[in-house]
């Protein structure tokens, strides 16, 4: 009971898919675990207009329906953590500015510039793969692992809030079933050409997060949002050139 518990707080976290309970520090902390399940929960709801639309369909017609869909079964969540890290890094501040902006529920012209680049990224690189339902799925699984591993491997940069309390859900253990399971899925989904190209983009992606983290000496929520954001361009980026 308690796994389906975790699984319940992570949908309802994570999507609109689940009901809106009581998240107290404990039981956060343990929906890490279900960040890729939930990937994959997700995927399947946004690949249902893919099955259900006729055939005749333009694939970016399809795929600016799915994006849409995507970001209101998020509520946004991600892209909000994506426009704020744009916004940060753009402004080259550093120290407490660099908190203070990305903190700054007001969208700025870098932050802009990302949600633009972002959603027309994933609408032509989704149309471009054909717009078909694997390519959708294999998105919200990969761009779910970014925040697992994220939080693992910068868990002593975590700053006090919402991201925080994920931590001590973290580990090597959790990590490594978690890449694994992902890389099992994408060879079922796309193949292991995709799987490989987006492990190639995926690392620089971690990287660079991972570089600004310890450059601004913490990291938070927005930044395992824009990690999702970033896995998710990458998933459709490796099912769109194979």
């Amino acid at each position: 009971m308690k796994h389906i518990h975790n699984l319940r707080i992570c949908l309802s976290f994570l999507t609109r898919l689940g009901p809106v309970p009581e998240m107290r520090d404990p039981d956060f902390s343990g929906t890490l675990a279900w960040f890729v399940p939930c990937g994959l929960v997700l995927g399947f709801f946004l690949s249902l207009p893919l099955c259900i639309l006729p055939d005749a369909v333009p694939p970016l017609v399809l795929a600016w329906m799915v994006i849409i869909l995507e970001v209101y079964l998020t509520r946004g969540l991600h892209w909000d953590g994506w426009a704020d890290l744009w916004d940060a890094v753009g402004s080259n501040a550093r120290g407490e500015k660099f908190w203070e902006i990305l903190k700054d529920s007001r969208i700025g012209v870098f932050g802009t510039v990302g949600i633009v680049l972002g959603i027309s990224g994933e609408i032509i690189l989704f149309s471009a793969g054909g717009a078909v339902w694997t390519a959708v799925v294999w998105a919200m699984i990969l761009g779910r692992l970014v925040p697992v591993i994220l939080v693992f491997t910068g868990r002593e940069l975590a700053r006090p809030g919402m991201g925080r309390m994920f931590v001590r859900g973290a580990g090597l253990k959790l990590t490594v079933l978690a890449c694994a399971g992902t890389a099992l899925l994408g060879l079922f989904l796309v193949g292991a050409a995709s799987v490989i190209t987006a492990g190639v983009v995926l690392f620089f992606c971690l990287f660079g997060l991972q570089a600004t983290a310890r450059k601004q000496d913490g990291i938070n929520g927005d930044f395992l949002g824009a990690g999702i954001i970033a896995g998710q361009i990458t998933g459709f980026l490796s099912t769109a050139l194979f």
